[in-house]
């Protein structure tokens, strides 16, 4: 397929508005799905602070109001929520399914969960946090203005984690921090291979697009293809073709209709032309054999100078019927054969037909044809 053909520009055309939409779809998708999952994850993160922090208080309320109450409160929680449970703990194992269940702490394994009081001083973690990673939380654990929950993000070891600070009061006046945090490697993994299933997806997408945008173009040109090959066929010897398919498209019916009408047109005029020439030799062959018969006539034996004058008459008055014939010839070509054109006059039929039979006696005399005419007495005139 040639770069400068009309197929390929549509193919290419096609595919690339295809691919600009494609491309422009899969962006805004993308940001979506970005969107939904980080703030699907911030939801989960607000929903497990919640549970800890209610389950925290719940657990005081038990121990009691014993010095160590809060940090053995919050140790259980952490402990239930990642699974890390004391070996004795066996034998409570419905009880402590039903706590996690109520507090909605049953997925925090992969999870960093630190509490910190108002000072910003740490009271308990859990065992997934190394020194390095705790000096990175202490120094994020500040009460937000409004005692509301926000959230940002932090780069640990080439790791990224998404950290929320939920302040929740205990008891009047008795504030504290809980930093909870997730990583976003499975957002970031996902988001990822769905970019790598746009960059294979779309390519094969515009691939097959590209296939489909020639057949159709194809299909589109048939009809051109069809007129080209029609016009190839018609020549001055037959203009007899005409393109002729099951099915056209709007556009291009008036094309071929177009076409079509353009060789009736064409048909017709060479007609003409045919009809033109064959009056045309008819109409001077009369004169020239009435002059070649006179002239034979009058060269075969010696005649007196009457006969001749009659002789030299008749050649003159046959090439000015020659002339007149030219003149004729020339206003019909010039009219081009349209009769609307034509000046009809009334002729005497007599006189009209009288002249024929003596021109024609004169080109049947040497095949030994007799002519005879027989005209009516009254005088008829002919609106020719």
């Amino acid at each position: 397929m040639r770069m400068n053909s009309i197929k390929f520009e549509i193919s290419v055309l096609y595919t690339l508005i295809l691919g600009i939409i494609l491309i422009f779809f899969s962006g805004v998708l993308y940001f979506l799905l970005a969107y939904t999952l980080y703030n699907e994850l911030d939801s989960d993160l607000a929903l497990k602070a919640t549970g800890i922090s209610n389950s925290i208080r719940v657990q005081v309320e038990k121990i009691g109001n014993s010095p160590d109450a809060l940090a053995l409160a919050i140790q259980n929680t952490i402990s239930l929520g990642t699974g890390n449970l004391p070996s004795d703990r066996g034998k409570n194992r419905k009880l402590d399914f039903r706590w996690l269940k109520t507090f909605n702490l049953s997925n925090l394994e992969e999870d960093y969960i630190h509490v910190a009081g108002k000072d910003g001083q740490e009271i308990s973690s859990s065992s997934n946090f190394n020194d390095d990673l705790k000096k990175l939380f202490n120094s994020m654990a500040a009460f937000p203005k409004d005692l509301k929950g926000e959230f940002f993000n932090i780069n640990f070891k080439q790791k990224k984690i998404r950290v929320m600070n939920d302040p929740f009061e205990l008891r009047p006046g008795e504030n504290y921090l809980i930093q909870i945090g997730t990583s976003l490697q499975p957002i970031a993994q996902l988001l990822q291979n769905w970019l790598n299933s746009l960059f294979v997806c779309i390519p094969i997408i515009l691939l097959l697009t590209t296939l489909v945008g020639q057949y159709l173009a194809g299909q589109i040109l048939e009809t051109v293809q069809r007129i080209t090959e029609t016009a190839q066929k018609i020549s001055y010897q037959d203009l007899n073709a005409r393109v002729t398919a099951k099915h056209y498209y709007v556009e291009m019916q008036h094309l071929v209709d177009a076409f079509n009408e353009m060789i009736d047109r064409l048909e017709k005029s060479f007609s003409h032309i045919e009809q033109f020439s064959s009056h045309v030799s008819h109409e001077l062959k009369t004169p020239l054999t009435i002059i070649k018969g006179e002239s034979e006539l009058a060269l075969k034996k010696d005649r007196d100078v009457n006969e001749y004058k009659r002789v030299v008459a008749a050649l003159a008055d046959e090439a000015q019927k020659m002339l007149r014939i030219i003149d004729d010839l020339l206003l019909l070509a010039r009219l081009d054969f349209q009769p609307r054109s034509f000046k009809f006059e009334l002729v005497p039929f007599n006189d009209f037909f009288t002249e024929i039979t003596e021109q024609s006696k004169i080109l049947c005399a040497p095949k030994h044809i007799k002519i005879h005419i027989r005209l009516p007495d009254e005088t008829v005139l002919v609106h020719c």
